[in-house]
């Protein structure tokens, strides 16, 4: 279902086409503005980097993926950011260990 950018809301899996040749789909987060809407996402396909912000026009058309496609997006993403998470985990853990050798 094709709708115009100021339209979307959080929790909403959506495609947005770019002028190279794949749609960049994402998981809106939160999102502010109609005339210029910026929102934070996790990409589909880069989501271990971690929630980024975009902007659009707000007249733009965006495609809202649903059904089975969307939850396997959410799920991707969702298997991603847990993996983020032990890997940062392990790092602070790391950090602190640095941080308690120095002072000895």
């Amino acid at each position: 279902m094709l709708i115009q950018a100021s339209a979307i809301k959080a929790g909403m899996v959506i495609a947005i086409k770019r002028k190279v040749k794949y749609d960049d789909i994402v998981l809106v987060l939160a999102k502010k503005g109609f005339a210029e809407v910026e929102y934070t996402f996790l990409d589909y396909q880069d989501s271990y980097g971690g929630a980024l912000v975009g902007s659009i026009k707000g007249t733009e058309k965006v495609m809202v993926i649903t059904g089975e496609k969307r939850n396997a997006v959410i799920k991707s993403i969702k298997d991603d950011v847990f993996k983020n998470y032990f890997d940062l985990e392990r790092l602070i853990d790391m950090i602190r260990l640095i941080e308690d050798m120095e002072r000895k």
